[in-house]
């Protein structure tokens, strides 16, 4: 019996050194990096024991073989680089444009509190599920004499069709001596159809809805200021909200704009109006707000409220254009509820594509990019900002001084992240026609870049970067950036050396965003963060604001963090 293990543990010893001489052989004559992946061999043999009894031995060993990774560099110097890898893991979950921040709510009535708070011109009743408006053969005209339109906002109206043998409106108007003025407004024909009009004339960027049998509906308003967004939600029914149409409009607020409700030969029950704080109708650029308040870089530190959650920001999108910043808030970096938008000196073209900190003074520090005007000196458009632990504004610094600056191209320097390597700060800006470009500062609140090198000529932005430790303990950087169409329209993350070159890259996923924004956090969280957008979100192609939304996925990779001491 001594013969037959004998000659088990041979045939282990055996398969072993293949296994090496194999991985090795892929290792160096191959030329690519090795991720590890399991193989599972069992022996399995049966032998009779003097007690007559039947025992299976199994034997397991795991064995590494090579896998190609994609790399910049053709060669592997060392054994261990062959366990590296960065890889999409399953998706997590999935953010969709928030379009108003609930738990903001600006003004709420319902059926005990509507009495005195419309006037109504025709037949109407207070009943117990609301306000009754309409009557057979006749029109109606109510409106809310006491909620005004204002900017940034959104009005909710959730109401019951009792009858439809004509039609009704709902409109953002100016109403004076019974007057209406139809800014934009929402009608429901008598075959439950909706339209939207212009003042007067059909909306071009709309669709239409069959109401169907539905009685019960929610109508939507989100209001920037040139412009509304309308959705429907049929209770019961949509999930989520329907987009009707996007138009754009006057400044509306300067108006005396009211909720105007408008029945013709039908009956309706408006049951409440609720106005809340718009938080965009997209979402993009998800970052967080880290917290450096001992002064020391740490890219695991992300700030946390009262409460424990974390704090993110990011651009709230809308039709045409962007909105500002919106402060979001997590527990577990999976799902976010949107906490306030944030609009810096009333521009909404200062947005989410940059990097906030909290800094020894108490105050949230960072820098934003300015999507409007034009940008500093044909160079730039990045700006500086200081704001409070309640994300005011409290210094807006426009006069950000490049030093040795390459051309900034059609569209300049912007998108930026800042990290401390080697006991020097850096910040890193990226752009399709700037290129990617590394610049040494004085601090992180410094307000002068002096040039150090050029990463990558053109072709990505969106930065988000950290010094790391590989499997094999050495110190490297890891970056992620988006691609424009010359190098595939993908997210892609790259592993440079200590003098910021590329030696590893590693294609994540593609987008249908134009210019899509994506980061990535290590230990303990290993997540990745990916934008696309809703394209039912959306009437015009070039579009890239609403709709815009984030996953997010399981970052695989056996990378972390490298802290300074």
């Amino acid at each position: 019996m001594g013969e037959p293990r004998t000659f088990s543990k041979l045939l282990l010893v055996i398969i072993f050194v293949v296994a090496i001489v194999f991985s090795c052989l892929g290792g160096y004559a191959v030329g690519v990096y090795i991720k590890p992946f399991e193989i599972t061999t069992t022996l399995t043999k049966t032998e009779t024991i003097i007690f007559t009894e039947t025992v299976t031995f199994t034997y397991t060993m795991l064995l590494y073989l090579p896998s190609p990774s994609p790399i910049l560099n053709t060669t592997v110097s060392e054994l261990g680089n062959r366990f590296a890898y960065v890889e999409r893991g399953e998706r997590l979950s999935v953010i969709m444009p928030f379009i108003y921040i609930d738990k903001s709510v600006l003004y709420s009535e319902d059926r005990n509190s509507m009495i005195g708070k419309w006037v109504v011109n025709g037949s109407y009743s207070f009943i117990e599920d609301g306000l009754l408006i309409g009557s057979e053969g006749m029109c109606t005209i109510a409106y809310n004499d006491v909620v005004k339109v204002e900017g940034y906002k959104v009005y909710r109206l959730r109401l019951s069709i009792r009858r439809i043998d004509g039609e009704v409106r709902f409109s953002l108007s100016s109403v004076s001596q019974l007057i209406v003025n139809r800014f934009v407004s929402v009608v429901i024909d008598r075959y439950r159809y909706t339209s939207v009009y212009l003042q007067d004339r059909k909306a071009t960027n709309q669709r239409s809805i069959d109401l169907g049998s539905t009685s019960d509906i929610e109508i939507l308003f989100a209001y920037a200021l040139r412009a509304v967004e309308i959705f429907v939600k049929r209770r019961g029914i949509d999930e989520d909200w329907i987009l009707l149409a996007q138009v754009s409009t006057q400044q509306l607020w300067l108006y005396d704009t009211k909720i105007t409700v408008e029945v013709c030969n039908s009956s309706i029950v408006l049951e409440d109006l609720t106005v809340y704080e718009l938080a965009g109708t997209g979402i993009r650029d998800l970052r967080p707000v880290f917290d450096w308040g001992n002064g020391k870089y740490n890219p695991g530190s992300i700030l946390k409220d009262r409460e424990g959650y974390m704090i993110f920001f990011a651009t709230a999108g809308f039709y045409r254009q962007p909105l500002g910043i919106l402060i979001l808030r997590t527990k577990d970096m999976v799902s976010y509820e949107p906490v306030k938008l944030v609009i810096i000196k009333g521009i909404p073209s200062y947005t989410g594509q940059g990097f906030l900190f909290k800094w020894v003074d108490g105050k949230i520090h960072g820098y934003l990019m300015n999507w409007g005007g034009s940008y500093q000196g044909g160079i730039h458009r990045i700006v500086k900002v200081v704001l409070d632990e309640d994300f005011s504004l409290v210094e807006l610094n426009e006069s950000i001084t490049l030093v040795n600056p390459p051309p900034g191209g059609v569209w300049g320097h912007y998108d930026i992240a800042l990290l401390k390597f080697n006991g020097t700060w850096y910040a890193i800006t990226s752009s399709f026609t700037a290129g990617t470009i590394l610049w040494k500062i004085e601090s992180p609140t410094s307000t002068v870049f002096t040039y150090v090198k050029t990463v990558f000529e053109k072709g990505r932005e969106n930065p988000c970067i950290y010094p790391v430790v590989s499997p094999t303990a050495e110190i490297k950087l890891m970056i992620s950036l988006a691609t424009d169409a010359e190098y595939g329209s993908r997210h892609k993350i790259y592993v440079l050396d200590k003098d910021f070159n590329p030696i590893e890259e590693y294609d994540i996923i593609s987008y249908r965003v134009w210019s899509a924004g994506h980061s990535f956090y290590l230990d303990p969280w290993y997540i990745y963060i990916n934008q696309d957008q809703v394209l039912e979100r959306r009437f015009t192609s070039g579009d890239i604001w609403p709709g815009a939304y984030i996953e997010v996925y399981r970052l695989k990779t056996n990378y972390r963090y490298f802290i300074e001491e």
